[in-house]
């Protein structure tokens, strides 16, 4: 690849997280070991690329290969291309079922274009301990946009301000905060890191309080379910299993990593041609699923929209959601009204809970139903006590969706992936 022309920056107007100039042009980072770091300039104009390389000492992120660049622009690719590249590097060196291996395609070439997205999903690695879950992160991780690998006994700061920084995509797993205050702050991390605009706040040791963008796609690992709720809605998880592949290799050969920049050149052309054509979906709510699933899958729409994957994620995550909401008290009162469809005294909520081993006060039942349930506008003080009145037909809807009941306690129907996979 050849480029001409010089580029004028003014100083200190390029930082690392940069990706345009005044003009609208895309920039782009790219590190070579023996020709060190340099700028990849596009000029929306014409088209053109520009190299400015950069002088002084290089960053110890990128130095280390902490942070994961291009070394220079590879040629160019179709999408389609692209995403069977990625597809077939994966399946090389991680044991995953064949619509997986889409998905995670897809993600990887999500990460490449995050930016033109205002929400994105986190891609997790499930499994128990020996199923390939470092092995997946360094995998997916290392074709992503400006990947962060933070792994040992990194900080929490140390992480936010890295993203902050480099604007790229985390990689992390969770087993490597093994102090429970330290992931706590990492899930506030997480927790704003799906959404533009939703920067981490934090005291800086001289003195005031700095913004920290950590928007960005995420890769995670982890052996459990995440208890936060809200972490875990963000998630498409990918289970692992202990292979029994032959032909994945155990070891990674230097092979492994030459590839991988081959293949992140290539991905990095396919930013700069494609960067200013992704278009965010025009995504609506769909009563079949809770908005914040459709929400986050819209970035992957633009890679998955040519067979029923992106359906069959939305059922598996709408159904994860489910299931990990179907053990609360809350479900067993949505049971009811959904049940019942008409006015219950609170009274008689208490009695259905008794029913199900579960001993709470009245004002216990009340506090749920304003807070967790969100329906104190429905409810009425009389005589007789509090009274939960009938809910519109819309609101009942809702809540059989988000609680997986119907009347019958029954939980809606997982999607043809589910049914494919055997899974009950």
């Amino acid at each position: 690849m050849s480029f001409e022309g010089a580029v004028s920056l003014e100083e200190g107007c390029l930082i690392p997280g940069s990706s345009s100039l005044a003009d609208g042009a895309l920039v782009e980072l790219i590190y070579e070991a023996r020709a060190g770091t340099a700028i990849v300039v596009r000029r929306p104009s014409d088209g053109s690329l520009q190299l400015l390389p950069q002088d002084g000492p290089i960053d110890s992120l990128v130095r280390r290969e902490l942070v994961l660049l291009p070394s220079e622009v590879g040629e160019p690719h179709s999408i389609s291309a692209l995403l069977d590249e990625v597809a077939a590097f994966v399946h090389a060196y991680v044991d995953l079922d064949p619509r997986h291996e889409r998905v995670a395609a897809a993600y990887v070439l999500m990460t490449w274009v995050f930016d033109r997205f205002s929400a994105v999903p986190y891609l997790r690695a499930l499994g128990a301990i020996g199923t390939g879950k470092t092995r997946f992160l360094l995998t997916v991780g290392s074709l992503c946009y400006r990947a962060i690998f933070a792994g040992g006994a990194v900080s929490p700061a140390a992480i936010f301000r890295a993203v902050d920084r480099y604007g790229g995509t985390l990689v992390i797993d969770e087993g490597d905060f093994r102090a429970a205050g330290m992931w706590t702050e990492m899930i506030k991390v997480l927790n704003s890191g799906y959404h533009r605009g939703l920067p981490a706040l934090r005291a800086e040791p001289k003195g005031g309080v700095r913004a920290y963008a950590v928007f960005g796609p995420k890769i995670l690992a982890s052996r459990h379910r995440f208890a936060d709720d809200a972490l875990e809605s963000r998630c498409i998880t990918v289970r692992l299993r202990t292979t029994a592949r032959e032909d994945i290799l155990l070891l990674l050969p230097q092979s492994f990593w030459e590839e991988a920049l081959a293949l992140r050149n290539r991905l990095l052309r396919f930013r700069l041609d494609n960067y200013a054509t992704i278009e965010a979906p025009a995504v609506r709510v769909q009563r079949s699923f809770e908005p914040r699933v459709s929400q986050i899958l819209g970035a992957l729409q633009p890679f998955l929209s040519d067979d029923g994957l992106l359906d069959d994620l939305r059922a598996e995550m709408q159904s994860s959601l489910v299931d990990a909401r179907a053990d609360g008290v809350e479900a067993d009162i949505v049971e009811l009204i959904v049940t019942k469809r008409e006015e219950l005294p609170i009274k008689v909520i208490r009695k259905h809970l008794r029913d199900h081993g579960e001993e709470l006060s009245e004002k216990k039942i009340g506090l749920i139903l304003r807070t967790n349930l969100g329906l104190g506008e429905y409810m009425r003080r009389t005589r007789e006590g509090v009274v939960l009145l009938p809910l519109p037909s819309e609101r009942l809807d809702d809540l059989a969706v988000r609680y997986g009941v119907n009347g019958s306690r029954e939980k809606p129907a997982r999607g043809l992936w589910f049914l494919r996979r055997g899974v009950a």
